[in-house]
This record gives C-alpha cells, sequence and structure tokens, in this order.
C-alpha cells in the first residue's frame, strides 16, 4: 500500500501548467508520481477545475435553482 504524499506548492503549480496546457491526465500523473485518480481529486480540491458535483446543472434544477 502506497502512503499519501502531501500536495507540495510547486506540485500544485506544475499540475495546473500542465492542465491548463491540455496535458493528459495520465501524463501529468506520471510526471509527478502520482495516480490519475489523485491527480483528478487534486485538481478539483485545489480549485483547478470545477469538481462533477458543482459543474452537473442537473443538481441546480433538482433543487430548484438557476445558474
Amino acid at each position: 500500500m502506497t502512503r499519501f504524499i502531501e500536495w507540495t506548492v510547486q506540485d500544485i503549480e506544475k499540475m495546473k501548467m500542465a492542465f491548463l496546457e491540455g496535458k493528459k491526465i495520465k501524463i501529468i500523473a506520471k510526471q509527478l508520481g502520482r495516480s490519475p485518480t489523485a491527480l483528478n481529486k487534486a485538481l478539483s480540491r485545489f480549485g483547478i477545475r470545477e469538481s462533477k458535483e458543482t459543474s452537473n446543472p442537473m443538481i441546480y434544477t433538482l433543487v430548484g435553482l438557476t445558474i
């Protein structure tokens, strides 16, 4: 079992730049020594990409909100 590795400011910045440049998640993850799952979670956690829960317009429709 692998141990949790803290995200450093440098790792977050590298991830952000690569993601915004359009690089694939698998490639970024490999460059940073992380799994694609960890990278996807970090993208949402650090506000680089909206999480799937907040980006789905159906959720707002279900609770009667408009965006």
